[in-house]
């Protein structure tokens, strides 16, 4: 079996193509199978510029650029071409992969995120675009020089979204707890002096995962929600550096050996969406996570939320959100477009 995975979903069609194997023993069906989801893909992607596709590499691969194209090149020499604009990220998995140095860049100039893995086969790294921006010192001057009070009250959107999303997530989870948790929403003051995301937090996770359940424990639940959430925040990390904003300059997360506590303030609000989709994985005869699994998890770009009363993928709320915090410190005024969780499902168009 050839090992690419490509993560598409048509919200019109209703069609998942989930896990797409080559066979060997009929390479002519898989051949004409590729030549059709190409085809589709880009008929279904005429009318938008969003990214759509997402590659986990499980396998050794060669990768190399031809003609606009990533192109992939199996152990039996046998070769796949994907267009580059159409590529969201790809993820590492097997250290085993050969890439140049032409790929890097032409990843980092067309914006895709690259992420790699560790022994564990969870994200640990990912590629940032340098130097995307063409005003990034004057967008740098503005977050270094926005006013306090204004970044708290950043915040305090942040972590009321956020919270609003967690007692959402109990609620499509058939869980208790949803009117305790909504009663925390008003009560998150500027800069969330009052520490009400931790509590909101223990409540939410004791309602949703039960009272045994600890998020520091190494288990199948935990695993999933790591995944997704460093997949979350790599994303974002790489939506704020295509914005020209420094990720390392954050709101609330202030660590000097962090390099992304920007992304780790945006990222609070997308959890609960996170949650919701790791808590559709079904576990399989073991702890441990699985390629197919992954898969599954990679279908965050897809996932459903409403931004202003319109349903788009979690991919474009990220774009959103940066876009409306930069039109915040440009005017000095909490302009935030936020997420809200909705019922689980995937889109295709925004």
């Amino acid at each position: 079996m050839f090992l690419l995975r490509i993560y598409s979903v048509f919200a019109r069609r209703n069609v998942d193509y989930g896990l797409l194997g080559l066979s060997r023993s009929n390479p002519q069906i898989s051949i004409t199978l590729i030549q059709y989801l190409q085809k589709n893909l880009k008929k279904e992607n005429s009318k938008q510029k969003m990214r759509h596709i997402n590659i986990l590499f499980s396998k050794a691969r060669v990768l190399r650029i031809k003609d606009k194209n990533l192109q992939i090149i199996d152990t039996n020499g046998q070769s796949f071409m994907y267009p580059i604009e159409d590529i969201n990220s790809f993820v590492i998995e097997n250290r085993d992969m050969s890439l140049s140095g032409h790929v890097i860049s032409t990843c980092a100039d067309n914006g895709i995120a690259v992420f790699t893995c560790d022994s564990k086969f969870t994200p640990n790294g990912i590629l940032l675009p340098y130097n995307t921006h063409f005003n990034k010192t004057k967008v740098l001057q503005q977050q270094l020089n926005a006013p306090k009070p204004l970044n708290k009250r950043l915040w305090q959107a942040l972590i009321r979204q956020k919270i609003a999303n967690q007692a959402e997530c109990l609620f499509e989870c058939g869980k208790d707890g949803v009117e305790d948790i909504k009663a925390l929403v008003k009560e998150v003051q500027s800069g969330d002096t009052s520490n009400v995301e931790a509590i909101a937090a223990r409540k939410y996770f004791i309602n949703l995962m039960g009272s045994e359940f600890a998020r520091r424990v190494e288990d199948f639940t935990n695993s999933c929600l790591n995944y997704v959430y460093a997949i979350l925040r790599g994303t974002i990390a790489r939506t704020l550096c295509a914005y020209g904003l420094e990720p390392c300059i954050g709101l609330a997360h202030s660590n000097n050996l962090n390099a992304f506590n920007l992304a780790d303030d945006f990222i609070e609000p997308f959890r609960p969406v996170g949650d919701l989709l790791a808590l559709s994985i079904k576990k399989g005869a073991t702890e441990n996570l699985e390629t197919i699994h992954k898969q599954e998890l990679l279908k965050i770009f897809q996932t459903a939320v409403a931004v202003n009363g319109q349903v788009c993928t979690v991919v474009y709320a990220i774009e959103k959100l940066v876009q409306s915090f930069k039109s915040s410190l440009e005017n000095e005024e909490v302009l935030l477009e936020l997420p809200k969780l909705v019922p689980l499902k995937y889109l295709k168009y925004e």
